[in-house]
């Protein structure tokens, strides 16, 4: 990486609320902290702030925005999803946040206990380190010593990097947005200036492995994404991944013929059936379900999708929308005796969701006729 033939720095806002020294941002108090035990795609809290998660194509599960970032990117070049920049092992001390202050003065401990950016000397800069000696066991797992990520998440390594572009097919920093990751080029911070940097055009994200007296680090420009290794006090984004990919299945509500009337499936007199998909605090089913993989019926993977409706509604009247989708009776498998319909399928990041409903199924014969 030749940092010093990057573009100028661009005018990068930081919106805040300082009350006593503190950056507070939005947190929603329905989420629960991040933990061992987070259900992949769904929201947790870390701090004063509120992440999603995210199952990649790597089948690994990640926080869905930069570590610091107040919301998911809308664009590779969205300055809210930028996030906080690190120098490689330290915690979010501070220095993390881009304006911080910087210090020549090298660290010789885990905790330089204060919040600035630790500049290195410029070239030749001995282990060009904000730590002196070095501790490469800084961020490693998600017991690593100063782990700045959420309980239960930790840094990727390279490998998992590797395995991440690979599977999204990241090639630059526009593939980097367009993945499920939401990718952004939040730029850096310069290892011997502590200048903030490159906004727009460049993205760097550390990754725990080291190499020498560096660590590796994905880049992400216009025209490639890669890994490399640098220098471990410049100041790059973090992006965290989970220890564990719980994709354990969300239990779904449903309410089969919801407008009012009884759960009877007539298996002859009737050619489709609605069910309704109800929202609750933790999910929305009209932007959370794919719809096109919703089966229903007996045993609940019976293909009897006709439609789901356009425009959402709240059926059960609780202030959230619901999602409407029409079933073809005689496909769900249903037959006489049956009390029960399930109704399966994932949400849009790859998660399993499941419902079921007490049902009575007509016509009947009755025994000795």
């Amino acid at each position: 990486m030749n940092i010093k033939n990057l573009i100028a720095p661009k005018l990068f806002l930081i919106l805040f609320v300082a009350i006593s020294g503190m950056f507070i941002f939005p947190k929603d108090a329905s989420a629960t902290e991040c933990n061992l035990l987070t259900v992949c795609g769904k929201t947790c809290t870390f701090g004063d702030l509120t992440y999603g998660t995210v199952l990649a194509a790597d089948g690994k599960c990640w926080l869905d925005r930069n570590l610091g970032a107040t919301q998911v990117a809308t664009a590779y070049n969205d300055s809210a999803a930028y996030g906080w920049i690190f120098q490689w092992g330290r915690s979010a001390d501070g220095h993390q946040i881009p304006t911080s202050e910087k210090t020549s003065i090298l660290s010789s401990t885990d905790d330089p206990g204060h919040s600035y950016f630790i500049k290195a000397s410029p070239p030749p800069c001995g282990n060009c380190d904000w730590r002196d000696p070095q501790n490469d066991n800084l961020w490693q797992g998600i017991n690593g010593i100063n782990n700045p990520c959420p309980t239960g998440f930790r840094l990727p390594t390279m490998e998992e990097w590797v395995d991440l572009i690979n599977s999204e097919n990241i090639t630059n920093y526009t593939a980097a947005f367009s993945s499920s990751l939401k990718l952004t080029a939040a730029g850096y911070r310069g290892p011997t200036s502590g200048t903030y940097e490159g906004q727009g055009n460049v993205g760097y994200y550390w990754s725990s492995s080291v190499r020498d007296t560096g660590a590796y680090d994905l880049q992400i420009t216009s025209s490639q994404a890669s890994t490399h290794y640098y220098q471990r006090t410049v100041g790059f984004s973090v992006r965290c991944i989970a220890e564990n990919t719980n994709t354990s299945p969300i239990n779904i509500v449903i309410d089969i013929k919801p407008r009012g009337e009884r759960n009877i499936i007539n298996l002859k007199g009737e050619k489709e059936v609605l069910v309704a998909i109800l929202s609750k605090a933790d999910f929305s089913a009209p932007s959370q379900a794919d719809r096109t993989s919703l089966t229903f019926g007996k045993n609940g993977d019976e293909e009897s999708l006709v439609k789901c409706e356009k425009k959402s509604k709240d059926f059960n009247k609780d202030g959230l929308l619901d999602l409407g989708c029409v079933f073809k009776v005689k496909a769900t498998g249903l037959e006489c005796g049956d009390t029960e319909a399930i109704l399966e399928g994932k949400t849009l990041t790859g998660i399993t969701i499941e419902g079921k409903q007490t049902i009575k199924v007509v016509p009947c014969r009755r025994v000795g006729r």
